[in-house]
């Protein structure tokens, strides 16, 4: 009797111990391609964001030209009415 509460014992201390395993689910494998086809599109990303900036950059550029040539005009100005004035 003792025997076969301890057979039963152990398969129920079996089947707690696996359980928790089958819990597991296998992640799916991701291919050599679909890696490479994700980091061209990172590469595609990172060069629309460089290009982004190159464009940004030569904007305020020309920005910061166009008020330096404002600044030099007004300058000018200021300089003429001194001299008449004087």
């Amino acid at each position: 009797m003792t025997e076969r509460i301890i057979k039963i014992l152990l398969l129920f201390m079996t089947l707690l111990v696996t359980t928790p395993v089958t819990a597991v689910d296998a992640v799916p494998r991701i291919s050599d391609r679909e890696i490479i086809e994700s980091l061209v599109g990172q590469k595609a990303l990172e060069e629309k964001i460089e290009l982004r900036f190159i464009i940004t950059q030569e904007q305020m550029d020309q920005r910061f030209d166009t008020i330096g040539q404002h600044f030099d005009t007004t300058q000018k100005q200021i300089d003429y009415r001194s001299e008449a004035i004087f």
